[in-house]
């Protein structure tokens, strides 16, 4: 895997990959942070999430896909290795023990993605609101002292940019 595998800096703001564009890589993600979203066709944002380090990216498509089925943007200078999928692939179904951890990763961001659609679609636009937030608390907070702190900007294109943090 050492001869395939390479490393690789992305600039805040660096698109590494499109929706639709040919699944051709897989990444993890070493230091920094993206986001993955998807977008419907007039536009506008249908899911997001965020992509910190030791995470693997996409998950989605990774066994079957051909085409990616997200956008990914660098939201700082991050770095990623990146792994062509055929040998990814190849490692799944090789590597019994990986094959497991990948199942297990999978397992929990599936449980992850049906508990957040439980919380927020039968609330109002308030508890949404907020449910979403303390999901991002949840999963990606850091705490620094007595503060708890999401380590990246989070924007909403329609509503401005906020920064996440609870104390």
């Amino acid at each position: 895997m050492s001869q395939v595998i390479r490393k690789k800096k992305i600039r805040q703001g660096q698109w590494i990959f499109d929706q639709e564009d040919e699944f051709e890589y897989v990444f993890l993600m070493k230091e920094g942070h993206v986001k993955l979203f998807s977008m419907n066709l007039e536009g506008d944002m249908t899911s997001v999430s965020y992509i910190v380090p030791q995470m693997v990216f996409p998950l989605r498509g990774i066994l079957q896909g051909r085409k990616y089925c997200y956008n990914a943007v660098a939201m700082c200078t991050s770095e990623v290795y990146i792994l062509p999928i055929k040998e990814m692939r190849k490692i799944i179904v090789h590597h019994y023990a990986f094959t497991m951890a990948f199942m297990r990763r999978m397992e929990h961001h599936l449980h992850r993605s049906e508990k957040l659609l439980e919380k927020t679609t039968c609330s109002s636009a308030a508890q949404r609101v907020r449910q979403v937030l303390d999901y991002l608390n949840e999963d990606y907070a850091q705490t620094h002292g007595t503060v708890k702190k999401v380590p990246f900007k989070i924007f909403f294109e329609r509503f401005g940019g906020f920064e996440c943090h609870y104390e």
